[in-house]
């Protein structure tokens, strides 16, 4: 036998209850009853026909040929995984087998040890020999270094566990930890309650997740959740996770029932399960599978809650806990965290998930973002046009703020050209249907900075194919070809319009981003004829666009875009108006002219945006009431919008009233928790900015108000009332 060769000391006897953890001489009635069934259970016969011995046999073969060209035999326990997962995929990418197949043979072929186990009394031999003549050699020598390289990992993975020693003693980190578990559960309770796969006929389901959160939510409030109810909760936890996994299970088993159309309607349970009506329900599939697949992380995540809730250990959560320093922790805690989350990853083999990489650059501390692609840099290995994208996209995360849009572009773009670094990955991965549409523009963005003609082509391509749904994908695809082409010009501009022209048939708002798109390059006699029909459209939006295709040629159709700031409120989308109040601050010098026209828009349109641009617009006349207004906008206004308009009453307005009630906006700012990073770097930039607020010093109230603040702990405000007020 084959497993007695490699281990001859082992008798037949012994060998097949050793490998179940038995001995002889002690096997109770279950031991014989679940070596009866195991036997059973492990075919002895031929896998011709057979998909799942085929299967097997398929992906070991390819993992002998790859051991067999290798100068050392030895694959590592860590990469002996990596190696199998991609023998399963690329056979995978050929032909289909059945999922339940698959995970049979992930589990039957989890170590060389295993794998041995599981040829033993297959006919195997003979096809794995035309293969390779040495395979049973190479096989047992796989098998073999197991002993020898698993106390190689597990001292690697003892010695990440020391080092967060560190860490660990610290009660903060701790916290940390439990913060991280109650916002992602958080995060994901919200989301399966609003899911549209849920089924709502699960009354064990809902039930289950009720009382998940009445827990969780009691661990939220300090008073009620004493150290002797930590016990307690684990427990509640622990028993509403298990209704939760059998819940899961169920849900599974219905998915795998009738199928109608694009839709399932899950059979009643098996056993008539309680509670649980089915008979009329109808989800669609691939929805109902998210669900699931929502519900499986809660599970896993309330399963490192509840351990945590009783115990300061890691073991088992290292990656959750690495995450909630970088999350929460300070500065020094998440430098600390990210060389130890490189070193977890390293020592399996593998590359840093995306999940894990967007976790730190969507970190709030702009410090540590910055950190991280220092680092990235030090260890040269990505190429320069990767490391100098990065730049341009950390510099847009210090303009905008998380959660805002422009912060999570960037982020995504940071994402992808670490993890993918190179044209071609980056254009398989734009096509992976399971890609979200943020995840998308961050490749299309890291795409358009990679410039090459590859990666031109690409986006070329795709551009066509994106329709109205994913407008935000198509503006930035869009936004992308256009910069590449002012940079490359000669035939790309041609190959360009030959795309665009053809879109001007299609649905209005892209028609208005092309038509847009278009005047930014030499106009031909071909392209202006087709876009001036488009001055008298019906829609107010494509008269726009076109009125700023012609407006370099024929100024007198500024006019007609200052006639469009007289149109209901509905009239036009947000980017319309924006794109006309941008035009108009480009070409009109006498704004007090529109004094009316502005104010109208600052107070009647829904945009926070538009009205805060309305009235930026405005106050370039000083004009106080733009100030009035753009002080009452503050606390409605996003973080980046915030900064807008705080330079915007630095620029254009001196009297005193104006720069105290800016003063306060800017300490405001300053203590919002949701900012946490220095303030005065970005407001406080422009030299002239800052000077500006100077005059103030002798002021008696500005300095009581100072004075009340000098025992704010923000070094951020401190530096900054240092600098203006010393």
């Amino acid at each position: 036998m084959l497993f007695a060769k490699c281990h001859p000391e082992r008798s037949e006897g012994s060998r097949f209850l050793a490998s179940l953890g038995m001995t002889r001489f002690r096997i109770t009635f279950f031991q014989k009853l679940f070596i009866i069934v195991a036997i059973l259970l492990f075919p002895y016969v031929s896998y011709a026909n057979n998909p799942y011995y085929e299967l097997a046999a398929e992906v070991l073969e390819r993992m002998i040929a790859k051991a067999a060209y290798k100068s050392e035999t030895k694959i590592l326990l860590g990469s002996w995984a990596a190696e199998r997962e991609a023998a399963i995929q690329a056979i995978l990418a050929k032909k289909s087998y059945d999922p339940k197949v698959v995970d049979a043979i992930r589990a039957n072929l989890e170590t060389p040890q295993k794998a041995l186990l599981h040829v033993e009394g297959v006919e195997m031999g003979a096809r794995l020999s035309t293969l390779h003549s040495k395979w049973e050699k190479l096989l047992c020598s796989l098998a073999q270094d197991e002993a020898v390289v698993r106390p190689m990992i597990m001292t690697a993975t003892q010695l990440v566990q020391k080092e967060l020693v560190t860490l660990t003693q610290n009660p903060a980190a701790h916290q940390n930890l439990l913060h991280y578990y109650r916002e992602e559960i958080g995060k994901i309770l919200e989301e399966v309650r609003t899911h549209p796969g849920r089924l709502e006929g699960l009354s064990e389901v809902e039930q289950t997740l009720a009382r998940i959160e009445a827990t969780f939510q009691t661990s939220m409030k300090p008073k009620e959740f004493t150290p002797g109810a930590k016990e307690v909760m684990e427990e509640t936890l622990t028993e509403a996770n298990l209704k939760l996994q059998r819940s899961i299970l169920f849900l599974e088993e219905a998915m795998s029932g009738e199928t109608l159309g694009n839709g399932v309607i899950p059979p009643i349970a098996a056993g008539g399960r309680a509670g649980v009506s089915l008979k009329t329900l109808r989800v669609v599939q691939n929805s109902t599978q998210q669900y699931i697949d929502r519900l499986r992380s809660l599970s896993q995540l309330i399963d490192g809650y509840s351990f945590s809730l009783v115990s300061a250990r890691i073991e088992g959560i290292e990656l959750e806990f690495l995450l909630a320093q970088i999350r929460f922790g300070t500065l020094e805690a998440q430098q600390f965290s990210f060389h130890q989350l490189v070193r977890y990853f390293n020592t399996a083999k593998q590359r840093l998930p995306t999940d894990v990489v967007k976790e730190m650059l969507a970190n709030k501390n702009q410090q540590f973002r910055h950190y991280v692609v220092e680092s990235y840099k030090k260890e040269g290995a990505l190429p320069a046009p990767i490391l100098a994208a990065l730049d341009r996209e950390l510099f847009k995360t210090r303009l905008f703020f998380p959660g805002e849009k422009e912060f999570a572009e960037a982020v995504e773009t940071m994402v992808a050209l670490i993890s993918y670094s190179e044209e071609t990955a980056l254009g398989k991965a734009l096509l992976l249907a399971e890609k979200t549409a943020l995840e998308r523009v961050g490749l299309v963005r890291a795409l358009g900075h990679v410039d090459s003609h590859y990666a031109f082509s690409i986006l070329l391509e795709v551009l066509p194919t994106l329709g109205r749904r994913e407008d935000i994908l198509f503006r930035a695809c869009l936004e992308e070809l256009v910069n590449n082409v002012k940079i490359h010009r000669g035939g790309r501009i041609q190959r360009l319009r030959d795309v665009l022209v053809p879109l001007l048939e299609a649905d209005v708002p892209m028609q208005r981003e092309v038509i847009l798109a278009l005047s930014q390059f030499p106009q031909s006699e071909t392209v202006i004829q087709v876009v001036r029909p488009f001055l008298s459209h019906l829609d107010p939006e494509l008269r726009a666009a076109a009125a700023v295709f012609f407006l370099d040629k024929e100024p007198h159709l500024l006019y007609e875009l200052v006639k469009l700031l007289e149109l209901p409120p509905q009239a036009l989308s947000s980017e319309a108006k924006l794109l006309v109040l941008s035009k108009i601050k480009e070409n009109i010098s006498e704004i007090s002219l529109l004094k009316n026209s502005l104010l109208y828009l600052a107070e009647q349109d829904s945009s926070v945006t538009v009205r805060i641009e309305a009235l930026s617009l405005l106050a370039k006349s000083k004009e106080p009431q733009a100030a009035e207004g753009l002080l009452s906008l503050f606390n409605e206004a996003s973080g980046s919008q915030k900064r807008k308009i705080l330079i915007e009453l630095l620029t254009h307005f001196e009297d005193r009233s104006t720069l105290r009630k800016t003063l306060k906006k800017i300490v405001e700012f300053y203590q919002d928790p949701r900012y946490q990073f220095d303030l005065f770097d970005v407001v406080g930039q422009e030299h002239a900015l800052s000077q500006r607020l100077v005059s103030l010093k002798n002021d008696p109230d500005v300095l009581k108000y100072i004075y009340s603040l000098d025992t704010n702990s923000n070094p951020g405000l401190r530096e900054f009332i240092a600098v203006v007020f010393q």
